[in-house]
């Protein structure tokens, strides 16, 4: 079955999932590698150690995910993410760093990426960051939403009026999550998300989620093909 048709049709422990997996660091390649294929529906496909290197790869296999460094020799993450995304627009990329910054999160998101990761991550949560890319959600670890919350409060001086915490929780909700779950993320009753949710939307004259999530993809905070 073309890669194509496949894209649409992931399930856990079926359909496999085509990564190409760019990183300078070869040992790092070598634990990425074998902590997702120990998941049968995931299959590593090529390996880049430069930025030129993983758009040549991604054009040559055409993959499901990339899985993508941010500091490489000749091209950064940020300008292959972009390039990738140009030329492959059916590939997503998921961005893992060292850098816990919320600025290069939200460049690297307003770049075309579906998601951020720190590579101190674990092997479940790469595996659900991937597939829940694959379901055409955003993924942020919990520990960076804050962090590029406030970036791009910082890059926006007036912020659209928003508060640092509402940045977050518009961030959450428009990465998909339920208001049970953000929550739980940042520590607040249920009624008191709610409540920020509807000043949020007061605040920027919105009039649903959806609007929500546009205006979200219009800041850059995420990708239209969330």
């Amino acid at each position: 079955m073309p890669p194509e048709e496949r894209r649409d049709s992931h399930e856990p422990g079926t359909a496999t999932i085509r990564i190409v997996l760019v990183d300078d660091h070869a040992v790092f390649r070598q634990g990425i590698r074998a902590m997702l294929e120990k998941d049968r529906s995931m299959q590593v496909v090529a390996e880049a150690g430069s930025g030129q290197e993983a758009v040549r790869l991604a054009q040559e296999h055409k993959p499901d995910i990339v899985l993508m460094d941010i500091s490489m020799p000749d091209m950064n993450g940020l300008d292959a993410t972009r390039a990738i995304r140009s030329q492959l627009p059916g590939t997503r990329v998921l961005g893992l760093s060292m850098h816990l910054d919320g600025k290069i999160a939200a460049d690297l998101i307003r770049a075309g990426a579906s998601g951020y990761l720190a590579k101190i991550c674990d092997s479940g949560e790469l595996c659900n960051a991937i597939r829940r890319i694959m379901s055409n959600q955003i993924y942020m670890s919990q520990d960076m939403v804050g962090l590029v919350a406030a970036a791009c409060s910082r890059g926006d001086e007036e912020a659209d009026g928003l508060t640092p915490r509402q940045q977050e929780i518009l961030l959450l909700y428009a990465q998909g999550h339920s208001t049970k779950e953000i929550a739980a993320s940042v520590n607040r009753s249920i009624k008191t998300v709610e409540m920020h949710r509807q000043n949020i939307m007061k605040r920027l004259n919105l009039r649903s989620l959806a609007d929500l999530t546009r205006y979200a993809i219009r800041k850059g905070l995420i990708s239209s093909d969330a």
